[in-house]
């Protein structure tokens, strides 16, 4: 039932059949349910796009090794066909793992588009860098940081990311105390795709 498709998408379907039988190794009654109809979506998709697929919520309902797997395909059709591939999702993984560019409709207005960086440096300017010291570090400061809190010998500090670096702030830290481990906190994305909907 390919009649007229674009050269490419039966080898097309057929990877994205092989993805249920081999990589995600349902068994045989999930496989015939899901198998199909996932694969068969993603084929006429294809066929419906020869330069781009549209994918609503494709991971919904996997598991943490099926979303990876269905992850890895459509990163590799990206890659292989230079297909053009657009998500609709609220799955925030899939964002972070697929796209390259976002954009958020609310109440079918375009509120925000760009990068996912690009929306965490305006949405969230402010990084937090946690620091573990050796002993409890007396005196510690930074003209570009401020200290948001203190636990023994770890002390949490926040700083604009357009201000000073990440790289730059452990630097500066680094030469005068020492340091036992470091960790930064990212912007939590659930909260700043929230915001943008108030």
């Amino acid at each position: 039932m390919f009649i007229g498709a674009p050269f490419g998408a039966l080898s097309y379907f057929e990877r994205s059949t092989r993805i249920w039988n081999q990589e995600l190794r349902l068994s045989p009654c999930a496989a015939i349910i899901l198998g199909p109809a996932y694969a068969g979506r993603l084929g006429s998709g294809y066929i419906t796009f020869t330069a781009g697929i549209v994918l609503d919520e494709p991971t919904i309902g996997l598991d943490i090794d099926g979303k990876f797997a269905i992850r890895k395909f459509i990163k590799d059709i990206n890659h292989e066909y230079k297909t053009t591939i657009i998500l609709t999702t609220h799955d925030l993984d899939d964002i972070k793992e697929l796209c390259s560019r976002i954009i958020v409709i609310n109440h079918g207005k375009i509120v925000e588009d760009g990068s996912l960086n690009n929306l965490i440096g305006k949405i969230a300017p402010i990084r937090k860098l946690i620091v573990d010291f050796y002993d409890l570090p007396h005196g510690l400061s930074h003209p570009k940081a401020k200290i948001t809190k203190k636990e023994g010998a770890r002390v949490w500090l926040e700083f604009e990311k357009d201000a000073i670096t990440a790289a730059e702030l452990i630097a500066d830290i680094s030469k005068l105390f020492s340091v036992r481990d470091l960790s930064l906190e990212e912007a939590n994305i659930e909260d700043i795709i929230r915001t943008m909907y108030h």
